[in-house]
């Protein structure tokens, strides 16, 4: 190519390069940008024009030829990635491999976040300087994510309470490393720990029009669902309040009568006994439909076992046993109950290793007069090596186990006192403990899920049955010496060399092509 030529070229791509500075400086077109563009395209063409033969031996030179066969497939594989990307943004797809499906959300909580009809904020608040605050972040952002590819009414939303003090005292929120929100409109809720189930009951809590109420009985010494000492159910009642209203029933003020808008009645260790109007006020309630929660303890008069025993369940008051939990230092009169029905759906999440922990407890059995109408069966049990006696004291411990802890009971029938009448089902939770319930117990291993689950299926709210936490597990490769060796052998070794054959035979092709 001759000089002028070249100077013509280097001249035009010169002015080009100026239009391309000013238009990224001035972020637009202005009228002077004419003058490079003109200058840059004229020179350009000039110099290409007046060595037009030197042009065209250059392209038909098999150098070039390649190259520009390379240059377009090149050119091509980005084009197709640019648009792969396009497609991938707007048309998102996520494929789980792994064996828990630890990045999909479980069935319940997809429902939730599709049935959200409002617009959805989870709002998380935190502190910049907290130890561990960016693992949080992270946790909650991809949690938070998961939920997004399922609704677009979600949004998600992080607010530096050091940086935006006037947001974080809308949510109230002024000790602790953070607080998760779920906002729609004027309503908030708080999800007390950044997990899935705690999402999803934040979800179904604002997409219900009307809360489901439920009843505490009581009158009768029942815990204390106000006291937050050890021996008070003050967690568990704000538990249910996620998802429910929750009020006291005192029995003898309504006239003995359960209130016809109760979900579910919950009696919870009374320590005196019921009058035989307000036996019959619970028996009535289940023979409309109802559904009750029972949690009594053994050693105390509160006269239940007659009702129970009305839906096949015997209270045996008797004083379970477990060695187990002495070998941990929870003390004699603390159980474990480790052993669960896998098709029942308030426990089907629960995995294998895990218990519900459990005080001063009392087994249970099924009626052997139970109705033919009635279904009763297990819920929780101790293991083989547990014991029940009728009295604590100098026990020699003789393992009789398993021990029944708490039963079911459900009919298509409704109950009289008599036995199944008519035709309403109901269902009833009896459990031989109420100290699981207590603040001092609810939040060991299992007791929180399982009451609360518990709670759920009698209200037939299967979407707050608790979803199963999910945990990554690692994978392990053992191998023999004899597999190692063929590894090494086989393929280690002999790659690289292949490798180096493979590249001599190519470039030897080339050379002499």
């Amino acid at each position: 190519m001759s000089k002028p030529g070249k100077y013509l070229l280097v001249g035009g791509f010169a002015f080009l390069l100026l239009l391309f500075i000013f238009r990224v400086t001035y972020q637009g077109w202005h009228d002077s940008m004419w003058v490079p563009l003109v200058l840059g395209l004229g020179l350009s063409i000039s110099g290409l024009v007046r060595d037009r033969t030197a042009v065209s031996q250059f392209f038909t030179m098999r150098t070039t030829k390649h190259g520009l066969n390379m240059g377009a497939i090149i050119v091509g594989a980005v084009i197709g990635m640019i648009c792969l990307n396009i497609l991938a943004v707007r048309y998102e797809k996520k494929f789980d491999w792994t064996s828990d499906r630890l990045n999909t959300l479980s069935d319940q909580s997809m429902k939730a976040a599709k049935g959200l009809r409002k617009e959805t904020r989870l709002v998380l608040l935190f502190r910049s300087n907290e130890v561990g605050g960016e693992n949080v972040q992270k946790a909650v952002s991809d949690l938070a994510k998961m939920y997004m590819n399922e609704s677009g009414k979600i949004t998600f939303q992080t607010v530096n309470a050091l940086q935006d003090p006037g947001e974080a005292q809308k949510f109230d929120y002024t000790a602790g490393p953070f607080a998760l929100f779920a906002v729609q409109g004027d309503q908030k809720v708080k999800i007390d720990q950044p997990t899935e189930e705690g999402v999803t009951r934040a979800l179904i809590k604002l997409s219900r029009e009307s809360k489901k109420v439920l009843y505490l009985t009581m009158g009768h010494g029942e815990r204390d669902p106000q006291s937050t000492s050890e021996d008070g159910i003050s967690f568990f009642k704000e538990q249910l309040e996620v998802t429910y209203e929750v009020r006291n029933l005192t029995l003898y003020q309504t006239g003995n009568k359960v209130p016809e808008d109760a979900a579910a009645v919950l009696v919870i260790r009374p320590n005196q006994q019921f009058l035989d109007p307000e036996l019959q006020a619970l028996r009535d309630y289940a023979s409309r439909g109802g559904h009750l929660f029972i949690a009594i303890d053994p050693g105390m008069k509160h006269n239940l076992a007659q009702v129970t025993k009305t839906f096949g369940i015997e209270f045996n008051n008797d004083y379970v046993l477990d060695q187990r939990a002495q070998l941990i230092q929870m003390g004699a009169a603390t159980v474990l109950g480790s052993t669960f029905p896998a098709a029942s759906d308030i426990t089907k999440a629960f995995g294998e290793g895990q218990f519900g922990v459990f005080f001063i407890a009392s087994s249970l059995k099924k009626a052997p007069d139970a109705a033919a109408t009635l279904t009763v069966e297990p819920l929780l049990a101790t293991d083989n090596g547990t014991m029940s006696t009728p009295e604590l004291g100098k026990v020699v411990y003789k393992a009789n186990g398993p021990q029944t802890l708490a039963m079911t009971s459900t009919t298509t029938s409704s109950m009289t006192t008599a036995g199944p009448t008519a035709s309403t089902s109901f269902s009833v939770v009896v459990i031989g403990d109420s100290d699981f319930l207590s603040n001092r117990l609810i939040q060991n291993n299992l007791n929180n899920d399982f009451a609360l689950n518990s709670v759920a299926w009698l209200t037939n709210d299967k979407d707050l049955i608790s979803i199963r936490p999910k945990q990554a597990k690692g994978s392990t490769l053992e191998m023999t010496s004899e597999k190692f060796n063929f590894y090494v052998l086989g393929f280690l070794l002999p790659m690289p060399f292949a490798l180096f054959a493979i590249g001599g035979f190519m470039w030897w092709r080339r050379r002499t092509a």
